[in-house]
């Protein structure tokens, strides 16, 4: 009986907590110990560069069937601001598709991650979006270039599968 009691109030606690959201405030908070017995928040703080990855990153991984080889992030030496960047995107699409049914899929991808940059971040001046298909056995490359209200494309270039 006392068992049954005891469970039962730390049920109720535990619901408790998780109902007033501290539960879930204690689980995403990032501790350290500094040694003196009081724990400390320590927010993650992202350089330009990794926030530039990440938010390619994302919504690449929303992309069925599309995998990063890797991303790199470059000054852009013909600005003269010292914060522009260009983006250089590597992906490999692994879907058995047509090649023209193929092509479609990937301009879509390449101008929707190319509007999602424009939209979340102003210091990526280019962007070259790199595509390998293993079931073509070909690649592509999508470029575009930042203009005032977004990104516009630059150059498009398609292995002969594609067509």
């Amino acid at each position: 009986m006392k068992k049954t009691i005891s469970l039962l109030l730390t049920l109720i606690m535990c619901l408790s907590l998780c109902a007033c959201g501290i539960g879930a405030r204690l689980a995403s908070t990032a501790t350290s110990d500094t040694g003196s017995g009081k724990a400390t928040t320590e927010p993650v703080v992202l350089t330009e560069t990794e926030q530039i990855e990440k938010i390619l990153t994302e919504r690449i991984e929303e992309y069925r069937n599309a995998v990063i080889d890797r991303i790199t992030i470059n000054d852009d030496l013909g600005t003269e601001d010292e914060n522009d960047y260009i983006a250089l995107v590597y992906l490999t699409w692994n879907t058995k598709n047509s090649g023209n049914l193929s092509k479609e899929m990937l301009k879509m991808y390449s101008d929707d991650l190319a509007a999602t940059l424009a939209n979340e971040n102003d210091t990526v001046q280019e962007i070259a979006i790199f595509w390998t298909v293993p079931y073509l056995n070909d690649t592509a490359k999508c470029s575009y270039e930042r203009v005032p209200d977004g990104f516009v494309v630059m150059d498009e270039m398609w292995g002969k599968a594609f067509s």
